[in-house]
């Protein structure tokens, strides 16, 4: 998957303290600043996006956020089940 779009683009900052998850920054690519993270919510056992104050998207950029959302977490089942034991 491109991990960009005509406006921001996703870089991969590292595994969180746990090393079960991983976070990733959300670049503005026209100001070349950070705005927001991606990382794992406990609470909804997803990964969900986390917006800095005082940034806005518009709907493509939503878009591309919900996509690499959705790809994260289908990576995330795959490499799950690909870990659990064969059952006898």
């Amino acid at each position: 998957m491109n991990d960009e779009s005509e406006w921001i683009r996703f870089e991969l900052v590292g595994p969180t303290d746990s090393g079960k998850t991983q976070i990733w920054n959300v670049v503005l690519k026209d100001q070349s600043v950070i705005g927001g993270e991606i990382r794992w919510w406990g609470a909804w056992r997803k990964y969900a996006f986390f917006p800095r104050p005082n940034t806005l998207y518009e709907q493509d950029c939503l878009r591309a956020i919900a996509r690499f959302l959705q790809v994260q977490m289908d990576a995330r089942k795959i490499f799950k089940s690909a870990a659990l034991p064969a059952k006898a």
